[in-house]
């Protein structure tokens, strides 16, 4: 049994890729999963239990305070809402095959799906999610994985706030999904490689029911609202390739290299994004 309590990232129990057999695990698939609605303030905590028949129970919470701007990857600028989760996971290893279920409930204050909407689009009381997760990972030989991950999203419906434009919005589904080739001893003994193609957590169905100003009255000057719905599906799924290659520089030492590049990001048709990370680790 083991836990591990997280400030400025998610523990390393909640949203880890299962195992299979005695290839390389896999190090990519976290934009397909849940945690994709937490960023850098998150704080978490969680315990691993191991069961007979090797079967495993992760049990685990997340919490994010509520900031004004955060820097990703690709270094756009974007707010963040407080956020909170309670999660729980069970897995099951074979010989070279494992598979993994999981759970989560979760709250997000002033924001629907990592989206904050404030203002003139705030919307009434938090928005409460239900995030189902499946993983599974075959080691195709020793040294090579094939991993592939599958998360949906259920946001309830909720209304709009005070002085908001949002009338209501509608029930929100959304998937995600990530395939992972993980190989080791690749150039050079200890080196390790992913390569990993899929599609963040992504909005596929939902309405949002605004009530704009259309037009004003010719004698009293007075506006005329007029009631208008729009799509919450998106049209253009986001396209993501990454990929990370990371070599031991000696006994305390190693260097990653880490590219990545978004088709239609953010689900907006056209943009595209790519960046490099270069990270030298050691310790002492």
């Amino acid at each position: 049994n083991a836990w591990a309590v997280a400030i400025g990232q998610t523990s390393p129990f909640l949203g880890a890729s299962a195992a299979g057999g005695p290839a390389p695990i896999a190090r990519l698939l976290g934009f397909a999963d849940h945690g994709g609605l937490f960023e850098g303030t998150t704080a978490s905590v969680a315990s691993q239990n191991l069961l007979a028949n090797g079967l495993t129970v992760t049990l685990g919470a997340r919490l994010q305070g509520e900031q004004a701007q955060r820097s990703g990857l690709n270094w756009t600028p974007q707010a963040t809402s407080q956020a909170a989760s309670i999660e729980a996971g069970l897995s099951r290893q074979f010989d070279r095959v494992s598979f993994g279920a999981s759970v989560a409930a979760i709250q997000e204050a002033n924001g629907r799906l990592g989206d904050v909407d404030t203002g003139l689009f705030g919307l009434n009381g938090p928005a409460h999610t239900l995030a189902l997760q499946a993983d599974m990972a075959l080691a195709l030989t020793e040294a090579t994985s094939l991993s592939a991950r599958l998360s949906h999203a259920s946001v309830a419906a909720q209304t709009g706030g005070r002085a908001s434009l949002v009338t209501s919005m509608s029930r929100t589904e959304a998937t995600a999904f990530a395939v992972n080739l993980a190989h080791r001893d690749w150039l050079a003994a200890g080196d390790h490689v992913d390569l990993a193609i899929g599609t963040p957590l992504t909005s596929g169905s939902g309405n949002m029911s605004l009530l704009l100003a259309t037009g004003a009255d010719p004698e009293t000057g007075a506006p005329i609202m007029t009631r208008r719905a729009g799509s919450l599906a998106s049209k253009t799924p986001e396209r993501r390739l990454e990929a990370v290659y990371t070599r031991p520089m000696g006994a305390d030492a190693a260097l990653a290299v880490a590219v990545m590049a978004r088709e239609d990001a953010d689900g907006i048709a056209g943009k595209q994004d790519q960046a490099l990370m270069i990270r030298y680790q050691t310790s002492f």
